[in-house]
């Protein structure tokens, strides 16, 4: 009955359309529709040339997409272990069996014809070879933890130059890692050694190498004797060393492998994982789960290809790109890219590690020559130039949470690059710290933005005209989240809408938005004037962030600003300004307002959005003062703020500044709490304390426990209030 129950009710449910996966999500994640968590985010209509590759949706956690990689796989068919199926070990041999007790090479596996899907057990696969191409479908998969396929050239025997310089005789070498315990980074990542020159004598201190394309010389980073085999230092070779080249009409899917130590500086095997289109066709290629790191060239990279499909890959400490696709003009292949939580760290030097010249063009994530991009939940940091660069004309990205931080190439050291005519769409992106600017559009580039965050410098750039950033009616800067060391976006703690963005260009320009909202002007270019609205209703707000490096204007477009028709925005001064109905108020306190107030410490309602607690002025979170702290006998910093706090047990004197000036005021608070019995007193060598003569020993100023008082200087004296 139980079992005749549930086969009618499945039938009812089906009927109604329940019970069914909604197509485009994955299994065990509902449809919003239906009262599921996530909302389908449509593709942009500025996102041109390609059928919606994956279903992105937004969750109450962030973003999801419904993609499952597992689908690219090759189908195993009738495969077997030992019959299409075959294990490869870093000790296998080309006469094995193919079985788990019996790996092969990886060419050995490659050459079978019957191969289908080849399994990784743990360990380091070293280079047998300039480069293994692959031009037939199989899986590459990782079938324990651990599995890193590298080109680094085998360890080679160094003697003893000179001093602490040994040398090898080795050809065609860009890079020089080494991985000894003492001098890894924090990461545990191999250090990458500077390049000096072209003879022995160029190399002068630890950490450094040379060589004249014969011999290749070192001195070690730890000062190490390494005569002898030593199994630390690495090589990168320069003779098409793409650990993985793709080619032809094939599908690869590879998982969890860590690729090191390869690429090229030529031809179709730049890249540490290649794909490259040939006359067999246009390859698709998915990763899951891997690395590529210490490339002479890109991490992962193509010239041509079909698809490309990246999940939770890495790219770090690559010569030139992360994540770099070309299209092949030889056969026109130009091939689509989706990328689901990938990062790209480090990519790109500032100094000259390897033989090439080196500029601060190097990426975390970038397309050219017409390809169209997916990105979600992607972060590249470090980058020696942007860490998002799209170009090229035809060239199509969307971004959905992405973060970039911290690009550092000196002349292209931005968050979002915008090139030549690609379109780039952003939504809900973090860019943040920069080194330039933030988002940049170029050339007839666009951006077009929606909801996303940008703090630094330079948020919004459009090169002054050139380039278009279609930012100005959704919310360019919010304070959604902090960030911690371990390069994470944390969850969204505040949210704030933000009208408009504008980097100063000598014009002027004008708030259109309807208010309750932030509005940032940042750059350095003089003689700006930002405009109110001129149709303002009450109350009316907009809190002013004001990152500029320069002084500015701010009109209140026919109407007086706190009495003033302009007022001037001081570099780095923000300001909130509220509509009363009659002109402009900023919610600000003035010395007299604060003096007033010092005795009483009761709350004061200021334009009904501003209160004063204990005297300290708190003005919509964009005011904090600053405090000195004072464990003990010291002198107090004029041009530190107005806050002094005893932190410290017993009595003692602090010293009031030697130069005040008028109107300077401090409020001197017991924040340790025994003022009762250790009493904070304060003395003057040049001015009276409240009738006591300059230089006539101390004033007891806090003589209860957690008490305060304010001490102002009125130009001529110091007048102590309890």
């Amino acid at each position: 009955m139980n079992r005749l129950f549930a086969f009618l009710l499945s039938i009812m449910l089906a009927a109604f359309g329940f019970g069914q996966q909604t197509p485009g999500l994955t299994v065990g994640q509902a449809d919003y529709r239906y009262g599921g968590a996530g909302k389908i985010i449509a593709k942009p209509s500025t996102f041109p040339g390609i059928t919606q590759p994956v279903t992105i949706y937004k969750t109450p956690d962030g973003f999801a997409t419904d993609l499952n990689p597992s689908k690219n796989k090759n189908a195993l068919g009738s495969a077997t272990v030992g019959a299409g199926i075959y294990y490869v070990g870093p000790s296998g041999t080309s006469g094995g069996t193919g079985y788990a007790n019996s790996p092969l090479t990886i060419d050995a596996a490659l050459a079978k014809s019957d191969v289908v899907e080849i399994r990784f057990l743990s360990g380091e696969y070293r280079r047998t070879s300039a480069s293994t191409v692959v031009n037939k479908s199989v899986n590459l998969i990782a079938a324990e933890r651990g599995v890193k396929w590298t080109a680094w050239n085998t360890d080679l025997t160094w003697t003893l130059l000179s001093g602490n310089v040994y040398q090898v005789m080795r050809s065609t070498v860009q890079i020089v890692a080494d991985g000894v315990s003492g001098v890894v980074d924090q990461f545990g990542r191999k250090a990458v050694y500077k390049y000096m020159g072209t003879t022995s004598g160029t190399v002068v201190g630890p950490g450094q190498w040379a060589t004249d394309g014969t011999y290749v010389w070192v001195w070690p980073a730890d000062n190490r004797v390494m005569t002898g085999t030593d199994t630390n230092i690495r090589l990168g070779i320069n003779a098409g060393g793409t650990c993985l080249n793709i080619q032809g009409g094939v599908n690869v899917y590879a998982e969890g492998i860590d690729f090191e130590g390869g690429g090229s500086t030529t031809g179709n095997g730049r890249a540490m994982v290649q794909v490259s289109s040939t006359a067999g066709g246009n390859p698709t290629f998915t990763a899951v789960n891997c690395s590529a790191a210490y490339s002479a060239d890109n991490g992962f990279g193509s010239t041509g290809g079909s698809w490309i499909t990246l999940v939770n890959c890495v790219a770090q400490l690559n010569t030139d790109d992360g994540f770099g696709y070309h299209y092949s003009a030889t056969y026109s292949a130009i091939p689509t890219v989706l990328e689901i939580g990938c990062r790209s760290f480090n990519n790109g030097f500032d100094y000259q590690t390897t033989i090439q010249s080196v500029d601060d063009n190097r990426n975390g994530f970038t397309i050219h020559d017409g390809i169209d991009v997916v990105r979600v939940n992607c972060l590249a940091s470090g980058s020696y130039g942007p860490n998002y660069a799209d170009t090229g004309t035809g060239s199509s990205s969307w971004n959905v949470n992405c973060t970039s931080r911290a690009a550092r190439g000196p002349t292209r050291g931005y968050g979002f690059h915008a090139l030549d005519s690609a379109s780039v769409n952003t939504d809900s992106c973090t860019s943040f710290h920069n080194l330039l600017g933030q988002f940049r559009a170029e050339g007839s580039a666009t951006i077009t933005d929606s909801n996303s965050v940008a703090f630094g410098t330079n948020l919004w750039d459009n090169n002054s005209g050139a380039g278009t950033i279609a930012a100005s009616v959704v919310a360019p800067i919010s304070m959604r989240g902090s960030f911690d060391d371990q390069q994470r976006v944390l969850p969204i703690a505040v949210e704030t809408s933000v009208a408009q963005s504008y980097t100063l260009n000598g014009g002027t320009r004008q708030i259109t938005a309807t208010g309750g909202a932030l509005v940032v002007v940042s750059g350095s270019t003089t003689s700006t004037t930002v405009l109110l609205p001129a149709n303002p209703v009450l109350n009316q707000r907009f809190a002013i962030v004001n990152p500029a490096t320069v002084a500015w204007t701010l009109s209140g477009n026919g109407f007086n600003i706190d009495g003033s028709s302009t007022q001037t925005m001081t570099a780095g001064i923000g300001r909130t300004v509220v509509w009363t109905g009659t002109e402009w108020r900023s919610p600000t306190l003035t010395l007299a307002q604060l003096l007033a107030n010092a005795n009483t410490f009761s709350a004061v309602n200021i334009f009904s959005t501003t209160t004063v607690f204990g005297g300290t002025a708190q003005l919509q979170g964009a005011f904090r003062p600053r405090i000195q702290a004072f464990s003990g006998a010291g002198t107090i910093v004029s041009a530190n703020g107005f806050q002094v706090e005893k932190t410290g047990a017993g009595a003692y004197t602090l010293v009031l500044p030697a130069s005040p000036s008028s109107g300077d005021v401090y409020r001197l608070f017991d924040g340790y709490g025994d003022a009762g019995t250790g009493n904070l007193s304060v003395s003057s060598a040049g001015t009276a304390i409240n009738g006591t003569a300059a230089g006539g020993g101390a004033v007891v100023a806090v003589n209860t426990n957690y008490g305060q008082c304010w001490i102002t200087y009125d130009g001529t004296k110091w007048i102590l209030s309890r």
